[in-house]
């Protein structure tokens, strides 16, 4: 589990030397197929049957209050934040609250692996995937168990995961990589690989005695190799294409029921190695550090940047705080300057121009300046009163 944690985590923050961390999801897989089958054929062997209703309650009262609380923090977050986050949040919220967030996003035409349109609650799909498969999958237990025969049991369970892996395949290669990835029937063949490592410890009670210490060791090669092996596809699968479609996820979902298997081996030292207290908290911190830093990341690096103008270099900037009435002064490299540039026919027109604009303003300013002819004439005569009287008289 540790190792799933760490993978996802150092996936989403971008580390380079991880381009397939997403593969810890499908670790996951197998480790809650393999969980949950367990107590449901301890059930089914101390009672006989399986209560479908208490157990779909069990499974209510265990994620119900951390997905309403996951909602609730992060719904508050994201009105805080404000901008991207909130886009397809309440489709979001819709899926997540129905355990059906899987096919919303196949509906919407979303992908996992899609960095250019981030949602809050994506990786909510995973958990709508599990839940729809333990819809059904307790009904299918006790259809199993009709069949007297254990290898019958057992080979109809591998036929469920080869075909949800074909499935996948077929549709990876057909170009529908959204609907084969977000699918809960293309995408659990990793529950059904772990429900079908239960059923093995289960009807084959001698393969989970205690081993001798040569056998121990081999489990904890064999498991230490299928650690290694999941880092390593970690490492060199891409983060797109058909490969990852057409079996390496089912690679992987092989690699990790190896590793389960070893672990949970009786007196397994892989398992004593993977259940120390410091790997016990490395799903803690990594999932902590995901979220401080992917919060720190779109405030400070994803919205900002966006956001900067960068002056283009072939485009002359505007002059500030310039009025159109005002001239500036000549320089020393300006025409009035006694430094004409080479004749341009434009510039000769603008000059033209701006000369012919500047004519009317200033004959423009003396008409407004100057007095009406009536106004003049008193003017005149408070001005000079004894002329105006000789004029009179005369007249």
């Amino acid at each position: 589990m540790a190792v799933a944690v760490t993978l996802v985590a150092l996936f989403h923050l971008g580390v380079r030397a991880l381009p397939g961390g997403y593969v810890g999801v499908d670790v996951f897989f197998p480790i809650s197929g393999f969980l949950i089958t367990g107590p449901l054929l301890r059930e089914r062997a101390a009672s006989g049957s399986i209560d479908i209703t208490r157990f779909w309650m069990r499974r209510a009262r265990r994620l119900l209050p951390a997905l309403a609380l996951v909602l609730v923090v992060c719904g508050a977050a994201a009105s805080v934040v404000g901008g991207d986050v909130l886009v397809g949040l309440r489709r979001q919220m819709l899926g997540a609250v129905t355990f059906g967030y899987n096919w919303l996003a196949i509906a919407d035409g979303s992908r996992y692996l899609d960095a250019t349109t981030p949602e809050l609650l994506r990786n909510l799909w995973s958990l709508a995937v599990e839940e729809q498969f333990y819809l059904v999958w307790p009904a299918l237990l006790l259809m199993l168990w009709t069949t007297p025969s254990r290898r019958a049991r057992l080979g109809a369970v591998l036929a469920i995961a080869v075909a949800s892996a074909v499935a996948m395949a077929a549709g990876g290669g057909a170009g529908a990589t959204t609907r084969v990835y977000y699918g809960a029937d293309t995408h659990s063949f990793g529950l059904a690989l772990g429900a079908a490592l239960a059923i093995v410890w289960l009807d084959w009670p001698g393969l989970g005695a205690p081993a001798t210490n040569r056998g121990r060791r081999t489990a904890a090669l064999f498991g230490a190799f299928a650690i290694v092996g999941l880092v390593a596809k970690a490492m060199v699968m891409p983060a797109a294409g058909p490969a990852m479609y057409e079996g390496d996820l089912a690679l992987v979902a092989l690699l990790a029921i190896v590793a389960i298997a070893c672990a949970t081996h009786p007196g397994s030292a892989l398992g004593r190695a993977l259940d120390v207290p410091p790997l016990r908290w490395v799903g803690l911190v990594a999932l902590a550090v995901t979220v401080i830093a992917s919060d720190l990341s779109y405030r400070f690096l994803e919205t900002p940047v966006p956001r900067v103008r960068v002056p283009c270099s072939s485009r002359r900037p505007a002059p500030r705080n310039r009025h159109p009435c005002r001239r500036r002064p000549p320089n020393a490299h300006s025409p009035s300057a006694g430094h004409r540039g080479p004749a341009h026919p434009h510039r000769a027109r603008r000059r033209a121009g701006a000369a012919r604009l500047d004519a009317r303003r200033q004959l423009h300013h003396h008409r407004l300046r100057r007095p009406p002819p009536k106004r003049r004439a008193v003017a005149l005569a408070r001005r000079h009163p004894a002329p105006a009287r000789r004029a009179r008289g005369r007249s």
